[in-house]
């Protein structure tokens, strides 16, 4: 059962907090009556992870290759730093 707990309360009880969710249980932590965090039960390490899938993109992205590899035209080479100068990466 979700039962509330004041951000106060959840202070003074954190131990029974991560009993709860070790337990299974989730706590909805509330600030002035409103709902502000959730503790739950973190995700099992030991589960098996999804594996990845070779070729789940296939034929959702497409490229020339005639274009992919010629040199970037001056005009698109200042494009391509304008946009790096407004992202802060210069």
């Amino acid at each position: 059962m979700n039962k509330p707990m004041t951000a106060a309360e959840a202070k003074a009880h954190l131990s029974e907090l991560l009993d709860r969710a070790a337990a299974g249980q989730e706590t909805t932590i509330t600030r002035r009556g409103k709902p502000v965090a959730r503790v739950v039960p973190a995700a099992n390490p030991e589960a098996p992870q999804p594996q990845r899938k070779p070729g789940r993109w296939k034929g959702l992205v497409s490229y020339d290759n005639a274009t992919l590899w010629e040199p970037m035209t001056e005009q698109e080479l200042q494009e391509a730093e304008g946009d790096l100068q407004r992202c802060g990466s210069r």
